[in-house]
């Protein structure tokens, strides 16, 4: 492939601490290959328990805006300093099916993501957002790879 395919990059990120990592790969890739990034983090659609109380509804609603509120002002703080300036955009939905919604409207060649060890039982039972992008993705992935950190 040449570099022309790669004129967009999706940086997925997630706050974690290993996500300075991933940032960090995914903003040198794109200076090398010239590419514009586009840094993406999704948070997942909040459902009220209760889905036809309207107290209920308006509570999980109200949540949703905060978390959006503040994930976007994360994710300004994160791309504030890049060079060359990056897109930035958070989505609300299902990780990976958001992450390569996001890189199919880019018109993205390259999507980077990370991948958190996770022990054999861990990855077979639930599997990752970054194998779930991997499996699925019309376009070339770059997994980095990155510690896992338990508390």
């Amino acid at each position: 492939m040449s570099r022309s395919n790669f004129r967009t990059i999706v940086i997925a990120i997630d706050f974690s601490p290993a996500s300075k990592t991933v940032l960090a790969r995914g903003l040198d890739l794109a200076k090398r290959l010239g590419a514009h990034a586009e840094v993406v983090y999704t948070t997942p659609r909040l459902q009220p328990s209760l889905p036809f109380h309207r107290t209920n509804r308006s509570a999980v609603t109200k949540l949703q805006q905060e978390e959006v509120i503040s994930a976007r002002k994360a994710l300004a703080e994160r791309v504030a300093e890049c060079d060359p300036p990056v897109g930035a955009r958070v989505r609300i939905g299902v990780a990976h099916k958001e992450i390569l919604a996001h890189a199919k409207e880019k018109g993205a060649g390259l999507i980077v993501i990370g991948k958190r060890g996770q022990n054999l039982g861990e990855s077979l039972l639930i599997g990752s957002t970054a194998d779930r992008v991997l499996r699925k993705a019309p376009v070339p992935v770059v997994v980095v790879p990155t510690p896992l950190h338990r508390s």
